[in-house]
């Protein structure tokens, strides 16, 4: 499998509404669609910008996995969705935390369209904070899942 790029990102917050009409009146994103309520316990909505693409998930009830989350750990990534090459690899691996990672395969159009209205037009790195001594195995499981090759301090793709 061979990642070719990053395809969106998802961030599970406390108030979806109030964090898209930040990055919409702040950032310059454009609201491109609403999921609301599927699976019933969240709602969606879905904001590009160039070639960026994310999406905002909020609870819809204290039961939901969005709100447990948000509860441990505030506002926050949930899913970075990477495309790869092969079409049969979709699928959803561990990543570091609670954030995973969703595999799509086959074309994708990751590229900038358009510039957005603040200039962003593409994701090209994500950094991530791991906990102290934890390093070395969020290194060992991207190697294991992902297979990347920890060179030093960044994690790289092969």
């Amino acid at each position: 499998m061979r990642i070719r790029d990053f395809g969106s990102i998802e961030l599970w917050v406390g108030n979806a509404r109030h964090t898209t009409s930040y990055l919409t009146h702040a950032f310059g994103f454009t609201v491109t669609g609403t999921t609301g309520g599927l699976p019933e316990d969240r709602i969606s909505y879905r904001l590009e910008q160039g070639g960026i693409r994310l999406t905002v998930t909020g609870a819809t009830c204290r039961e939901s996995p969005v709100a447990d989350f948000v509860r441990r750990h505030g506002d926050g990534v949930r899913d970075i969705t990477l495309t790869a090459d092969q079409a049969e690899v979709d699928g959803i691996v561990p990543g570091f935390g609670d954030t995973v990672h969703s595999i799509v395969g086959g074309p994708h159009d990751v590229h900038p369209k358009s510039t957005g209205s603040v200039g962003l037009d593409r994701i090209d790195h994500v950094a991530v904070s791991v906990d102290a001594g934890s390093r070395s195995e969020v290194v060992a499981q991207y190697e294991t899942g992902l297979g990347f090759v920890g060179v030093g301090d960044p994690v790289q793709v092969t």
